[in-house]
């Protein structure tokens, strides 16, 4: 198994299904290891992936979402109300999380 995915069967397992696991990567993976770990993690029924690659790649975000039924979390560097409209109208990500603290105030 590639990267801290060997950890979640014990997790699960341990916490049931009745208790959510995310798993957050901070954008540390390339596409085609993200899209292993995605896959690898499909049967543990997460509640979301977030950031496994960076967030400012739609393009590739989009071909991540595509692979699996996990929802993929993202944008937490994007700037604007527009760049996550955008993310999310692109598919990119099912799930955007503004980092509102990290940015500062969002401005129109």
């Amino acid at each position: 198994m590639i990267g801290h995915c060997d950890l979640f069967p014990e997790i699960r397992e341990k916490l049931g299904m009745e208790i959510d696991i995310a798993n957050d990567a901070h954008g540390k993976w390339n596409l085609p290891n993200a899209m292993r770990i995605v896959r690898e993690l499909e049967s543990m029924r997460l509640m979301w992936h977030e950031e496994l690659i960076s967030p400012l790649n739609e393009e590739a975000h989009q071909r991540l979402q595509a692979v699996t039924s996990t929802p993929i979390a993202a944008a937490e560097r994007l700037m604007t109300r527009y760049q996550h409209r955008r993310f999310i109208e692109s598919s990119a990500a099912r799930i955007s999380m503004p980092d509102c603290p990290g940015r500062g105030v969002y401005r129109r």
